[in-house]
Parts: C-alpha cells; sequence; structure tokens
C-alpha cells in the first residue's frame, strides 16, 4: 500500500498506490469492512470515509461496527472471559471508548483466525484479528488489549487506520510527489 506518489525503483513486488492529491488530507474511500466472512461492520452497504493517520494507536470505527465487533470478540469468541472484558468510555482516550480483558495475556484470547477485512477501491487488505491484541501491564497486572477504538466524533458512515493498519502493511509515505 502506498499513499501519495512513489517511485518504481524503491521497491520490488506489488504496489497499490491510492491517489490523495485531491485531497487536503489523507482520506480513501472504502466499501468493505467486515470480520471475515462472519460479520458485516457497514450496516449502511454504502461506501464510507476512511481517514488515514499515521500515528494513531487504533482502528477507529463508528458506534454500531465498533459495538458489533466487541460483542463478538467478547460474547461470542471468548464467552468464559467475559466478565474480564471491559470498555473505557469516560472520554478519557479523547473521547472514545477503548476495550481490554483485564487479568488475560492475549495468548488466551479467542480469535479463530479471523481477520478484519478492509476493502479500498479493489483491494482487500486483511489484518489478523490477533495481530490486534497487545499485551499490557497496569498495575503488576497482566491485561490485553484491543486496538480498536470507538470513535464518537465520526460520521457513522466513515473509520480512522491508524497504526494496527499501517504497520501490518508496508506504506510509503511520499509527501515531496502528493
Amino acid at each position: 500500500m502506498t499513499i501519495g506518489g512513489y517511485d518504481t525503483n524503491d521497491f520490488v513486488g506489488n504496489l497499490t498506490w491510492f491517489d490523495v492529491s485531491a485531497t487536503e488530507s489523507w482520506n480513501l474511500t472504502g466499501s468493505v469492512l467486515a470480520v471475515a466472512d462472519v460479520m458485516n461492520l457497514n450496516p449502511n452497504a454504502t461506501d464510507f470515509e476512511i481517514e488515514v493517520q499515521a500515528g494513531y494507536p487504533y482502528i477507529g470505527l463508528p458506534t454500531f461496527s465498533f459495538t458489533s465487533l466487541t460483542e463478538l470478540m467478547s460474547e461470542t469468541l471468548n464467552p468464559d472471559n467475559t466478565a474480564n472484558f471491559y470498555c473505557n468510555d469516560n472520554g478519557q482516550y479523547g473521547g472514545r471508548s477503548q476495550c481490554y480483558w483485564k487479568s488475560t495475556y492475549c495468548s488466551n484470547v479467542i480469535t479463530n483466525d479471523y481477520a478484519l477485512d478492509l476493502t479500498i477501491g479493489d483491494n482487500t487488505f486483511s489484518i489478523p484479528i490477533k495481530n490486534l491484541l497487545g499485551d499490557s501491564m497496569v498495575n503488576s497486572r497482566h491485561d490485553c488489549d484491543l486496538y480498536v477504538g470507538q470513535l464518537y466524533n465520526l460520521f457513522e458512515n466513515s473509520i480512522r487506520i491508524g497504526d494496527p493498519f499501517i504497520s501490518a502493511f508496508l506504506p510509503v509515505f511520499d509527501v515531496e510527489n502528493n
């Protein structure tokens, strides 16, 4: 995946280029947001705006998508660990919810090898759900963080892709030629 321009001498392999020169920011249009063939996270069945934000620590989802994904992760895939699943909903994280399993190692969270699929143009990018989990320590307690956040300040037809998405692929940011 490249955002902006690129030099074909800098990379060997398949490149997917997205022209963002017509916009003032790195915004793209997506058509599919799903967990494999298990769950459609785009309830409107219409294209949606994707805000690319390098440095943003999560994949930000609108309320419906966020709720559907967290229910899948906590109630469907990990019903024995639902009591340890928490979502902060106090604006502490910039007005968004962020979820985690308290006193749980990520290796104990069941993902069924599902992937979060995002289609941009003719290309579908898949990130294994297990790659959206990260072990953390809070006051000597091991937690498993889910790097997906709920965005309250975006329209219901927008998502924000940050580090979990960007680090799953090899992005090339060519601001000079953009």
